[in-house]
């Protein structure tokens, strides 16, 4: 589930860089791409909250639990400053492949 979470931006990206920005059919497209993409990350987090309940023990475990929930905020800010230095030189497409490439 995870590597589709990294996987489907490079699809984006595809889709971007061969000139399907949103508009007419490619609205839908994207639509179904995103609605993918949440599913995706939905099976993601349910697994991993089961897996690391069951690593850790009760005592500690909400420590943990705040612990992994704060990569997600982590990598919003280092994914934002990857794509402001990447956005005045390469096309936007390209900055998915990037942040998709870092997240495999």
């Amino acid at each position: 589930g995870m590597l589709c979470c990294a996987l489907l931006p490079v699809l984006e990206g595809l889709m971007g860089a061969n000139g399907c920005g949103g508009e007419g059919f490619c609205y839908f497209l994207w639509v179904v791409v995103r609605i993918v993409e949440g599913l995706v990350q939905a099976t993601g987090w349910t697994c991993t909250v089961a897996i690391m309940g069951n690593w850790f023990p009760q005592e500690g475990r909400g420590f943990i639990m705040g612990l992994w929930a704060t990569n997600s905020n982590v990598g919003d800010i280092f994914g934002l400053h990857v794509s402001s230095l990447l956005l005045d030189n390469v096309g936007w497409y390209v900055i998915l492949w990037v942040l998709a490439g870092l997240m495999i």
